[in-house]
């Protein structure tokens, strides 16, 4: 009769849990056949077919393993055949209760337990795996059974029952003598007070021994503190009688480092602690993490002063301060120094508030340092501060020859550059067009239309050399913005710009510079002869200018291979298209050479190197072909 027992957990179906346990790096593809495969598998344990799960597990594209096949039968509550799949493969009782204990079967790990064979060697791996994966009552079971080793991998189960607060468990393991509540420097009784079991560290102290002492009372305290668990730290100072100043008064930091408010309250309310103690390392640690109220309470304290950590303070309230923290903390008035510090560090990282409250408060000039705040805004493309600082009279936007401008367009920041030329004391044209330079050869087809709105900017300076950085930069958008300045000339240096989208494989650019009727095309035969890809190649030899172009280069026995080559290349691309859209293509093929019908075929096409699938074209080809073909036949 099978036994049939009853799963202390809910479970999902066993293809669900089975899943969870292989992980999550299965590919798409193999997770489906996996699930299917597991379907089967699972299929054939309930139907209790022992022979198909070992024909299964033996294939060799099983997507499972042993473990697998335990598994869902212990989830099935089919603990028989379990253990038989087991014992079948050269394995016992006890590696079924190894996968029971970490899978969480509660009633088949005491069903299993009654066994008086299982060797003991393997008990303490079992209940170690039982509490790492948090069966509670599983390591009951096990304590239970005097076969256990409560004291395994260093007394691994009282600081995992400490710091789960498990009562009744620490209890179990207390009543044996093998379990050491000292072992790992206290770690039972740190554990308990870092995650606030006061019944537990209540228990751990009446079971320390006779004239034994935990020496870490003052360690639980500062844990407690760091962690923000304020029963805990009352209940140790009551109890313990700790001075909430031990340590050089560390509590009180680490207190705020927790961000309880309650907690740095009841230490702030003892005498005992110096809230200025480590040299105001509290208030540090609350301005870090931004606590405003921590804060407020520290400097309530006269003892409490920024003086001698302004740098760290002020640095941090810079970086990542709020309004709040940094009208607490300027207000307390600052040097000079710092608060053109601060000011130059929250305009590196953008943060508006500070900013704004340094300027209410009217303790720095935003034109201070050369207008280097200012400068890093523009850079950083903070469109609110640039707003902000424009309203200060103080600031000169077109300073150092319109340095903030210039550097906004190098750094691309369209939005900074429209207030900038909003405002219009900047020029941007300024440093002989380098705004509109840069943003052409990095493409900023929208920077570049805002900035020759205005008449002071020229495109055509350096010798177009906005035209040339577009093109290198395979901007199509920004090419053709450029191309509708009249200034702008297409063909300059020898019309490099067709010369240089040629070269790189800009189709689309090189379409563009030959609708120009200034772009001379011939001028970028030879190069694109060399290493053009096809689809230019193509585009130039429908040009009668190209084709006409191409006869001096005959001269040059190089040049010419390559172009024969070409042509060669072009040519047969012509038949094969030919094959298809001439119905007598084929016909010429056969009753002549192929090199006789590629020349007739090409020829028949016109000028042009390759199919035109128009049908006049086609017509004019079919005649043409058709005329021959009756010569040669005559």
């Amino acid at each position: 009769m099978a036994v049939r027992i009853a799963r202390h957990s809910s479970t999902s179906s066993f293809r669900s849990r089975a899943r969870t346990r292989t992980g999550s790096n299965v590919s798409a593809r193999g997770g489906q056949t996996r699930k299917v495969m597991l379907d089967s598998l699972g299929l054939a344990i309930q139907k209790r077919d022992v022979t198909r799960v070992m024909a299964m597990l033996n294939g060799d594209t099983a997507a499972f393993n042993l473990r697998d096949a335990v598994g869902i039968a212990l989830e099935s509550d089919l603990l028989d055949i379990a253990t038989k799949i087991a014992d079948m493969v050269g394995q016992g009782p006890i590696d079924v209760l190894k996968k029971a204990s970490s899978i969480g079967c509660f009633s088949a790990v005491v069903e299993l337990l009654k066994d008086d064979s299982l060797p003991v060697e393997g008990m303490s791996h079992c209940i170690v795996t039982a509490a790492r994966k948090n069966h509670v009552n599983i390591v009951k079971a096990f304590l239970l059974d005097a076969r256990s080793d409560p004291s395994a991998c260093n007394n691994f189960l009282i600081r995992w029952a400490a710091q789960i607060g498990s009562l009744d468990t620490v209890r179990l393991l207390l009543k044996d003598t093998r379990v050491n509540i000292h072992a790992n420097d206290h770690a039972p009784f740190l554990m308990a007070a870092r995650h606030g079991h006061i019944d537990v560290m209540r228990l751990l102290l009446v079971h320390k021994g006779e004239g034994d002492s935990f020496g870490r009372n003052e360690q639980a305290f500062l844990v407690a503190c760091q962690k923000g668990q304020l029963e805990v730290v009352r209940w140790l100072m009551d109890t313990c009688n700790l001075d909430p100043s031990c340590q050089n008064g560390r509590a009180v930091q680490m207190a705020c480092t927790s961000q309880n408010e309650e907690l740095v309250k009841f230490l702030l309310s003892d005498d005992r602690v110096d809230p200025s103690s480590l040299g105001n390392s509290a208030l540090v640690s609350a301005v870090n993490l931004g606590c405003v109220e921590i804060a407020k309470m520290l400097l309530s304290d006269s003892r409490v002063t920024v003086s001698g950590v302004e740098s760290k303070i002020f640095d941090e309230v810079a970086k990542r301060g709020s309004r709040d923290m940094a009208t607490l903390l300027l207000g307390l008035g600052v040097d000079d120094e710092i608060a053109v510090s601060t000011f130059i560090t929250a305009c590196r990282v953008s943060n508006f508030e500070v900013v704004k409250v340094l300027l209410d408060l009217e303790l720095v000039d935003p034109s201070c340092r050369e207008q280097a705040g200012f400068k890093l805004v523009c850079e950083n493309g903070s469109v609110d501060l640039v707003r902000l600082l424009l309203q200060d009279e103080r600031v000169q936007p077109g300073r150092a020859d319109n340095e903030s401008i210039v550097t906004a367009c190098t750094q691309l920041k369209t939005d900074v550059v429209r207030v900038l030329m909003e405002d219009g004391r900047c020029n941007p044209g300024a440093r002989n067009n380098l705004g509109i330079c840069a943003a052409s050869e990095k493409g900023a087809d929208e920077l570049v239309e805002l900035l020759l709105a205005d008449p002071r900017v020229d495109p055509s300076e350096h010798n177009n050399y906005c035209l040339d950085g577009a093109v290198s930069s395979g901007s199509l958008a920004t090419v053709r913005i450029i191309l509708k300045d009249p200034r702008v000339a297409p063909n300059g240096k020898n019309n490099l710009p067709l010369r240089s989208a040629v070269s790189k494989g800009y189709k689309a650019i090189v379409e563009l510079l030959l609708e120009d009727p200034r772009v001379d095309p011939t001028a970028c035969v030879e190069p694109a002869l060399k290493n053009a890809p096809q689809e230019i190649l193509e585009i130039l030899a429908l040009l009668p200018q190209v084709q006409h172009a191409v006869a001096k280069f005959w001269r040059d026995p190089k040049l010419r291979i390559m172009f024969k080559k070409l042509h060669r290349d072009m040519v047969q691309q012509a038949v094969e298209c030919a094959r298809i859209a001439c119905p007598v293509a084929k016909k010429l093929e056969l009753e002549l050479n192929t090199d006789l019908a590629a020349k007739i075929i090409s020829f028949a096409f016109g000028n042009d190197l390759i199919v035109n699938h128009s049908d006049i074209k086609l017509a004019r080809t079919n005649a043409l072909i058709s005329d021959v073909l009756c010569k040669v036949n005559k």
